[in-house]
């Protein structure tokens, strides 16, 4: 399901930035723009602009996508003799090893698939961040008590505003382009196909470097660029360049890009050009040349499941809480639904009890009201320390759900009052039981396991395996 508001926060070495957009009829629309200049980057200067920009827009993000810089990214587009997400995966920890310059522990990873082929090979973005550059991210954020869902990349939200506008504009040409996406101090070329990031890379010249003394050193940066980019024989042919920048400097650099590579180049001003709600809340004042590319794409693009650099860690917490929260908010509905029932009931029954004598019909109401209200509250009471289940059962159920392969099937689940848990069910693969109980003893919510049987027999389908396993739940 779509998020109704989506919350887009980008750091840069110059500025914080932050965007909200809403999904409406037509689509989403932006609905507040933020900018703050920065004059260091420590974390503290950093948390602080971020708590400005919170209180300046009136929202608190639920749904946050935070921007890392290409700069602080090691980036490889890769083809892989594979579609399958299990094989690319494995593929890609081989890859991880050979081309990236840091213990596998020490970093992040994620990819997007950014073309598939008939032959069976797929082209794949791969990302990959220090766990460092990760951290810094969620301290900041944690310092304002905002949790990010999705830490993305400034070449995906600069291909996905592309992306954007060409669908909105109707110019949707097959061809592949090198987007010039220039900010304060860096400036980000992105190659697309098919609207897909293919090849990137960040130069380190900002707006006010693109004059005619600085002019040559970024020329030669992009001739740099574009020779490694021909040398990966799978990457298209860029056709044209597309400035985006809403700076008076976009004549200036587009005539030269032009004289330099000999290429068409078109201007785009992502402001003039991305949906602004009428009621929206931006200071325009405050954005100057400062680019918005990123944030915009991500807030009017990004889909469910797409690249995330977040940890793990972050991940799973995210969506338990999210579980709780749901969950909490079913079962308030509960009790509110059945509190409206009985309070009907009630009225219905007051109504005709007005027919007895007015004093006795009244003693005889608060007795038995006031003791059921008394039980409600007992039973609402109940219900809440129910909900309250850490440790409880629901993290059995949460953590078995996590680990529990897909080969396998449970058809009985007991827990009994001394925390005894038996699972029986069947495998496809006898394999994947012992496997199922090597992540059971790892787990610190279940002691003492031990496979009681596991037998084959043959079904229509093929050999398969009953198992029953028994084991203790609680921590050590």
């Amino acid at each position: 399901m779509e998020k109704t508001l989506i919350s887009v926060l980008e750091i840069t070495q110059t500025h914080v930035k932050l965007v909200h957009a809403k999904s409406g009829h037509s689509g989403r629309s932006v609905v507040f723009v933020g900018v703050k200049e920065i004059k260091d980057s420590s974390n503290e200067i950093i948390s602080k602009a971020v708590r400005e920009l919170i209180s300046d827009s009136k929202i608190k993000p639920t749904n946050l996508i935070c921007v890392i810089a290409r700069g602080s990214t090691i980036v490889r587009n890769l083809r892989l003799p594979s579609q399958d997400p299990a094989e690319i995966e494995d593929m890609l920890d081989f890859q991880i090893k050979q081309q990236i310059p840091y213990p596998k522990e020490d970093i992040i990873s994620d990819y997007v698939i950014t073309a598939r082929y008939k032959d069976g090979y797929a082209e794949v973005l791969l990302v990959t961040a220090h766990k460092d550059v990760v951290d810094k991210y969620t301290h900041i954020l944690n310092a304002v008590e905002v949790s990010p869902s999705v830490l993305s990349l400034s070449s995906v939200g600069i291909a996905k505003w592309y992306s954007f506008y060409r669908a909105s504009s109707g110019k949707l040409r097959s061809e592949a382009v090198l987007l010039v996406n220039i900010d304060s101090v860096v400036t980000d070329l992105c190659f697309c196909s098919e609207g897909n990031p293919v090849f990137s890379r960040s130069l380190s010249f900002g707006i006010n470097e693109l004059n005619a003394e600085k002019i040559e050193g970024f020329l030669e940066q992009m001739h740099l660029t574009l020779t490694t980019y021909r040398k990966e024989k799978i990457n298209p042919e860029v056709s044209r360049i597309v400035l985006l920048t809403q700076s008076s400097k976009a004549t200036f650099l587009s005539q030269k890009l032009n004289l330099e590579f000999s290429l068409p180049v078109e201007i785009i001003n992502p402001l003039a050009n991305t949906p602004i709600n009428k009621n929206a809340h931006v200071g325009f004042a405050a954005i100057g040349d400062v680019s918005l590319t990123a944030i915009f794409g991500l807030a009017l693009g990004l889909k469910e499941d797409e690249m995330n650099l977040l940890p793990d860690s972050e991940r799973k917490k995210q969506n338990l809480k999210h579980f709780k929260k749901e969950l909490f908010f079913s079962g308030s509905l509960f009790i509110l639904t059945v509190l409206v029932i009985v309070g009907a009931a009630y009225l219905n029954i007051y109504k005709k009890e007005q027919y007895l004598k007015y004093l006795d019909s009244k003693l005889g109401e608060v007795g038995p009201v006031a003791r059921k209200v008394e039980d409600t509250t007992k039973k609402m009471e109940l219900i809440r320390d129910q909900l309250d289940y850490s440790n409880s059962g629901i993290d059995v159920i949460y953590e078995l759900y996590n680990i529990l392969p897909s080969s396998m099937s449970l058809n009985v689940f007991n827990l009994d009052e001394k925390g005894d848990l038996t699972l029986q069910g069947v495998s496809n693969q006898m394999s994947d039981i012992f496997s199922f109980q090597s992540k059971l003893e790892k787990s610190k919510n279940f002691k003492n396991v031990e496979v009681k049987y596991a037998s084959k027999r043959m079904t229509s389908q093929g050999e398969v395996t009953d198992f029953r396993i028994t084991c203790q739940v609680g921590k050590e």
